[in-house]
């Protein structure tokens, strides 16, 4: 698995139009989001909100299937190009609230890991696809 990361500064007032982004993707869009979620082999994703003096901020992280080399870079890059009416949507409202441009960032992953703590979870290899016959 590869974990991707990336934080946001949240326009002054755009607390509740985020919070709003987010109950829309988990209620009314939920489908959508789904097979957005399925399509780019995102496994995991999380939002937290975290609040500052100079305004509030969203720290946002993707787990991604695939050895982390493989899966990191292309993430952004998949997003980007990607023409699905509900990543069009998505993509412009992180880029409208938060100011994260996928299509700018390309293959590069936006935030570098410094550290982990903690033991790591050992998972038996993923097996290989089918072949058909």
């Amino acid at each position: 698995m590869g974990l991707v990361a990336f934080a946001g500064k949240l326009a002054p007032g755009k607390t509740d139009e985020w919070r709003q982004f987010v109950a829309e993707m988990h209620g009314a869009r939920q489908a959508e989001f789904n097979a957005s979620r399925a399509r780019l082999r995102i496994k995991k994703e999380r939002a937290f909100l975290q609040p500052g003096s100079d305004g509030d901020t969203v720290i946002y992280t993707f787990t991604r299937h695939g050895a982390p080399a493989v899966a990191l870079p292309p993430l952004f890059r998949d997003l980007s190009v990607s023409a699905e009416p509900f990543d069009v949507w998505y993509k412009q409202r992180v880029k409208d609230l938060l100011g994260v441009d996928f299509a700018a960032n390309g293959e590069t992953p936006p935030a570098q890991m410094l550290f982990r703590m903690g033991p790591r979870r050992v998972r038996p290899p993923e097996p290989a696809p089918a072949q058909s016959a």
